[in-house]
């Protein structure tokens, strides 16, 4: 079990679109394989600073964004482009911290083209440099958004991250994510359990009843279990695992097909 910070927490069960150009899903071709070769990847971590000028502050106003990234150098292509794409898509939500439309942060997007051909340390400062003009002129106050990005677990049929962002201004929050991928074909499972049979999961186990809310938006597979989140106590959460001896029938069709059928 994992323990994780004390804040208040934001669980986004956000279904995210890898519709990059340059990002082919892969969702049809269900035909098992497995992969040997492992996915390699290097931790890059970087956080930088932008200042804006304020009429209404002596000093100005300070953002900080901060990320660290397990970013693929090596394994599988159709898998390391796949997770490279959703990187760079989770850098992108990193960035674009207002709702209302009123700059235009999508417009500076940049193409996966670009980033696939990105390699070291200079990953992120290169999101950084991109989007300073933005920041320096459109973040009003002071604050800081933070990535952690993680490969949590590989096998030789999926590869699995955990993702946690950071919001600070006058308070913090989190939002904690698994994103399963199929490790082939590098295709994102889009639902490892339907709410309809986490309902019949939980009936016939109903020591889990007090998790029902938080599975299915927090979820992913790992060699240990089908991994969830759940509250350990008011204020505290956890990542805790499942027995695919008792979860698997409940899961995905295509969740179900990446699992050994002796787990």
């Amino acid at each position: 079990m994992k323990k994780l910070r004390n804040f208040p927490i934001l669980v986004a069960g956000i279904a995210l679109s890898l519709a990059f150009a340059g990002c082919h899903d892969r969702k049809n071709q269900q035909v098992v394989k497995r992969v040997n070769e492992k996915m390699e990847v290097k931790t890059i971590s970087d956080t930088t600073i932008f200042s804006r000028a304020s009429s209404d502050t002596v000093d100005g106003n300070h953002f900080e964004l901060g990320a660290e990234v397990d970013f693929p150098t090596d394994g599988p292509q159709p898998l390391t482009d796949s997770v490279k794409c959703f990187a760079t898509k989770m850098l992108h939500r990193l960035i674009d911290w207002d709702d209302t439309g009123e700059y235009p942060a999508e417009k500076l997007h940049i193409p996966f083209e670009e980033v696939s051909k990105w390699t070291g340390d200079n990953i992120l400062g290169n999101f950084f440099t991109h989007y300073r003009p933005l920041y320096e002129k459109y973040a009003d106050g002071a604050g800081a958004h933070y990535l952690y990005l993680k490969l949590w677990s590989q096998t030789d049929t999926y590869v699995t991250y955990y993702a946690e962002f950071t919001y600070c201004g006058g308070s913090c929050s989190h939002e904690y994510e698994f994103h399963t991928f199929r490790k082939w074909d590098g295709h994102r499972l889009d639902n490892v359990i339907s709410d309809k049979d986490l309902k019949k999961f939980v009936k016939k186990y109903p020591k889990y009843e007090y998790d029902e809310e938080i599975l299915t938006a927090f979820t992913g597979l790992s060699d240990a279990g089908f991994l969830y989140g759940a509250w350990e106590s008011i204020g505290y959460f956890e990542i805790d695992t499942i027995p695919y001896s008792e979860i698997k029938s409940f899961l995905s069709k295509e969740a179900q097909e990446l699992i050994p059928d002796n787990e």
